[in-house]
């Protein structure tokens, strides 16, 4: 069952479009894992799927309304999202940080129940970091304040979580751990998870589908799929390395 699907969609800045006739759709329970080179629009994509920036042509529709015909405090119940340009109170504590994706659900002074409380303590143990949640955000090492934010993420309890980068300047066990935290929240809870990253042999690994930016052209597949038809040795050529479809890995070719 799609949950969200687009139309025609063209996404860009300005009348400049990075990406065009996009026709897409992102399936309840699934890991999605959105792949290209730097610049192919990636985050440009997912703020506009997020309603954050407009598109340039198109529609997108989620639960079979339009994105732009739904009210901000409805969408915030469907939509969160980690993005690589998020700025929060650097001095904020980590469960305090976690109680503002409950946002959509408090009255007019912020005011939280005993129901979001509990959301907020089961989103930090969820992800491993409720020991740290009279922490400092900004003390947390990188790998920790991923964790944070994607609890904050759950906290606000919708169906769609997207996140831009969500593995960038972590070391490899973060990675991986992440991805993997990521996969069983969308296996295991019906979240519809959709992620960009340059990570791609995890992402291969980890993702029920990939969407692949390439030359203004998206392809959809499975891992497997894109792996089989040369999709993504073919995006990622270069005289320097070679992707091996056999291990799903990238392996140096020139020294």
């Amino acid at each position: 069952m799609s949950i969200l699907v687009s139309h025609n969609l063209s996404v860009g800045y300005k009348g400049y479009a990075v990406a065009s006739h996009l026709n897409l759709s992102l399936e309840k329970g699934t890991l999605t894992a959105l792949i290209g080179v730097n610049g192919c629009g990636k985050s440009t994509l997912i703020r506009t799927l997020s309603g954050l920036q407009k598109p340039l042509n198109g529609k997108i529709k989620i639960e079979e309304q339009n994105l732009n015909s739904i009210s901000g405090n409805k969408r915030a119940r469907l939509i969160s999202h980690v993005l690589t340009d998020n700025d929060y109170i650097r001095s904020i504590k980590v469960k305090d940080m976690v109680a503002m994706g409950r946002f959509p659900y408090t009255d007019f002074l912020g005011n939280l129940g005993d129901k979001d409380l509990e959301v907020i303590e089961q989103a930090m143990l969820k992800v491993n970091i409720k020991h740290k949640s009279d922490s400092i955000f900004y003390e947390l090492s990188d790998g920790e304040r991923q964790r944070a934010l994607i609890a904050k993420a759950l906290a606000q309890d919708t169906p769609l979580v997207f996140l831009d980068e969500p593995t960038s300047f972590l070391d490899m066990r973060n990675k991986i751990e992440i991805m993997v935290l990521l996969q069983s929240i969308a296996h295991n809870e019906g979240k519809t998870i959709l992620l960009s990253t340059h990570d791609i042999e995890i992402a291969l690994q980890t993702s029920d589908r990939i969407w692949l930016m390439d030359s203004d052209i998206m392809t959809s597949g499975t891992p497997k799929d894109l792996i089989d038809d040369g999709k993504i040795a073919n995006a990622f050529q270069s005289d320097a390395f070679a992707f091996d479809a056999e291990t799903c890995s990238f392996r140096v070719t020139k020294s």
